[in-house]
C-alpha cells in the first residue's frame, strides 16, 4: 500500500490587532511623600518643571568678593554646590539626585552617592568635559527625584 501524502491544511494567523503604545498609555498613579523643607528664600523652594516627576533645583552661591557669585569649574575639576534647601523626608524615602540635561550635554555631572533623606542639599558635580564650566547663582543645576528606601534581608542559607 502506497501512502499518499494528504495535502496540509494551511493555517493562516489571526491577525492581531494594533496598539497604539501613545493612545494606550495609561499613565502610572504617582504617590506623594510628605516632605518637611527650609529654604533660604523662596526661590530655591524645588518646582516641577515639564516633568512631574523630577524637580528642579537652583544653585545658591553665596556672594563673596572673589567669586562674583560664580563657581569655575575646571575640565576634570569637582565642586560642591549649595541648592538653599534643607529637607526631611518621610521614613523609608530618600531623595536622588541626578545632572539637568542641558549641563549634562557640557560635561557637568552630578556623583551617584547624592543620596539624602534628611539634611542640606548640595551637590557634588564633576566636570568631564573639556571645558571649564561656569555656574552662576540661580542657574538650573540640577533635577531631584523621591524614591523608595528597600532594605536588605539577608538570608544566611538556614544558618542564623
Amino acid at each position: 500500500m502506497k501512502n499518499i501524502d494528504k495535502p496540509k491544511k494551511r493555517i493562516l494567523a489571526k491577525s492581531i490587532q494594533k496598539r497604539n503604545p501613545i493612545k494606550d498609555f495609561v499613565a502610572p498613579l504617582l504617590h506623594k511623600v510628605a516632605t518637611k523643607i527650609t529654604a533660604d528664600d523662596p526661590v530655591f523652594i524645588p518646582q516641577y518643571s515639564s516633568n512631574p516627576v523630577s524637580v528642579d533645583l537652583i544653585a545658591n552661591i553665596p556672594p563673596d568678593l572673589a567669586n562674583d557669585r560664580k563657581i569655575i569649574i575646571p575640565h576634570r575639576g569637582t565642586a560642591i554646590i549649595d541648592c538653599g534647601v534643607t529637607i526631611e523626608l518621610s521614613p523609608g524615602y530618600k531623595a536622588v539626585i541626578n545632572a539637568n540635561q542641558d549641563w549634562a550635554k557640557r560635561g557637568l555631572n552630578c556623583s551617584h552617592s547624592t543620596h539624602i533623606t534628611t539634611g542640606r542639599v548640595k551637590i557634588i558635580v564633576n566636570n568631564t568635559g573639556k571645558e571649564t564650566i561656569l555656574v552662576k547663582h540661580l542657574d538650573k543645576i540640577a533635577q531631584m527625584i523621591v524614591e523608595p528606601i528597600y532594605v536588605f534581608d539577608w538570608d544566611f542559607g538556614g544558618n542564623p
